[in-house]
């Protein structure tokens, strides 16, 4: 495909959607060649402007990052970002970038955040998420490209940890498997479409799954980060913003009254009893099962005054395990987590509570607003800044913000006087996140970029400057000057000798 093609490009959201109303997108595609039966009435709502504009976070976040992501693409395949649609008949699709090579041949971009990785060849994506792999060869068989450069950006809680892109070939086959479900999709909803009672029911029904397996999903993400961070070892904590435990089953002995039932039934059956029946279940297979348990309470003292309940807290100060190592300093000190499972539950005792949260202040910028809270209804309040210009940097700064002021306001002692941001690596160990001024370009990053002599080294620079949050404008501007030296260095060495032979 791709001879017949419509190139519709739009100034508004609203505009964007009203046009691809009706049409076969790589969005529908992929929904309608993995989501069975009920996604067909799901599409076909969607397609008819019936259904209500969804999105999430991970939505949100994603549309946020898109931008970034493209820019990335654009230093290593002079990719430019697009919001047109390509409409060929009843297919259309948006890809998220384009750009042409020296032959003329259209490649195009999709750009993904994840919470997992996604692969680095096309069979690990199609293993991964199958949507994501179908919506590549979708956009790629309408658009009329020939490959499609696919970026993904893992993050945890909203916070880019990973990078990585690969090049997939279009695929002829899937392509066309993808036709054939579109085409009987149009026929079945142009003709061969039959309405019940439980039509709409089942389509809210199907999304509201999808929307359940994507929440489950992030959820077995975090349990896992949360088994990791332990180290095998039985953990409880309790936070401003809620308490968590994990712990290792312990071996169990029970009746097995199936096995006893089997060889005495004769024994078993003058008590067997019969119980009235209950309300209908409805069974989903789906449900996530969470276990709770019963918690112990802490005994709580009584003092009249926020300065009586830090006074009696002071004087039962616990102890603070440091946990910790600072290898830029060498010493040692206690983490956020292990400062708030000691000091939160006994500040509760005396009838305190904390908080931290981050807000923007006019004339301030970001700071991490603290409370120390009494029963009473008094309270201990304080503004700590925040600085960074990238997640990373910011999200760094919060984390040592709330450790510092915790410490700080009850009377902790903690050793490192730099946070987590000191402990980094320079540019030459390719680590971490190195704390800049916005339009400043890392001393490291200049010296790397000075010796750089071709375009695969100044790639891995690139995405090594993207990743730890270095890539200023003042720093992209130089690496756009390196291309281009690089560049016609590279064209003088392979031009023709002037006064060669014919």
């Amino acid at each position: 495909m791709g001879e017949n093609v419509e190139v519709v490009p739009f100034t508004s959201e609203e505009d964007w959607l009203t046009a691809r109303r009706g049409k076969i997108t790589a969005t529908r595609i992929a929904k309608l060649a993995n989501g069975g039966a009920a996604a067909r009435v799901a599409v076909a709502k969607d397609m008819d402007g019936e259904s209500p504009p969804f999105t999430n976070q991970f939505m949100e976040w994603g549309k946020e990052r898109e931008p970034y992501l493209i820019g990335y693409l654009n230093f290593v395949y002079d990719m430019q970002p697009s919001r047109d649609l390509y409409v060929c008949g009843d297919y259309a699709a948006t890809p998220d970038g384009i750009t042409y090579g020296m032959d003329g041949e259209l490649t195009l971009a999709e750009v993904k955040t994840t919470v997992k990785p996604l692969g680095m060849t096309p069979e690990e994506l199609r293993q991964a998420n199958a949507q994501y792999y179908d919506q590549v060869c979708w956009a790629a068989g309408v658009c009329g490209a020939t490959s499609t450069v696919f970026a993904w950006e893992q993050h945890e809680n909203f916070v880019p940890v990973r990078t990585e892109h690969f090049v997939i070939p279009f695929d002829t086959d899937r392509f066309a498997e993808l036709k054939e479900i579109a085409d009987e999709f149009l026929d079945w909803k142009q003709n061969g479409q039959q309405s019940t009672e439980w039509d709409e029911f089942m389509a809210e029904y199907a999304i509201a799954r999808r929307e359940f397996d994507a929440a489950k999903e992030r959820v077995t993400v975090l349990e896992e980060q949360l088994r990791e961070r332990a180290g095998g070892k039985d953990l409880k904590l309790v936070t401003a913003f809620g308490n968590i435990s994990l712990s290792t089953p312990k071996p169990t002995t029970r009746f097995d009254y199936t096995a006893y039932r089997k060889d005495h039934p004769d024994l078993v059956e003058p008590y067997m009893k019969t119980s009235g029946g209950g309300e209908a279940n409805i069974k989903d297979h789906t449900e996530m099962t969470t276990t709770t348990k019963s918690k112990t309470s802490t005994p709580r003292r009584t003092h009249a005054t926020l300065a009586a309940a830090l006074a009696a807290f002071q004087a039962e100060l616990p102890k603070v395990v440091k946990n910790a190592s600072n290898p830029h300093f060498k010493n040692k000190f206690a983490d956020l987590t292990e400062l708030s499972n000691v000091v939160l539950p006994v500040l509760g005792k005396h009838g305190l509570a904390w908080t931290a949260m981050p807000n923007t202040i006019e004339g301030r910028g970001m700071v991490l607003e603290t409370t120390l809270l009494h029963e009473s209804g008094e309270k201990m309040t304080g503004a700590y800044p925040l600085t960074g210009s990238t997640p990373q940097q910011i999200g760094s700064a919060i984390t040592y913000a709330r450790r510092y002021a915790l410490a700080a306001v009850t009377g902790v002692a903690a050793d490192d006087d730099d946070g987590e941001l000191a402990s980094r690596p320079p540019f030459s160990q390719a680590a971490g996140f190195t704390q800049q001024p916005v339009d400043v370009v890392d001393p490291d990053l200049a010296a790397a970029l000075a010796a750089c002599k071709d375009m695969e080294t100044l790639a891995v620079l690139h995405k090594q400057a993207h990743e730890r949050g270095v890539l200023t404008p003042a720093a992209a501007a130089l690496f756009k000057a390196q291309q281009q030296t690089i560049k016609a260095t590279t064209a003088a060495a392979t031009a023709p000798a002037a006064g060669g032979e014919a």
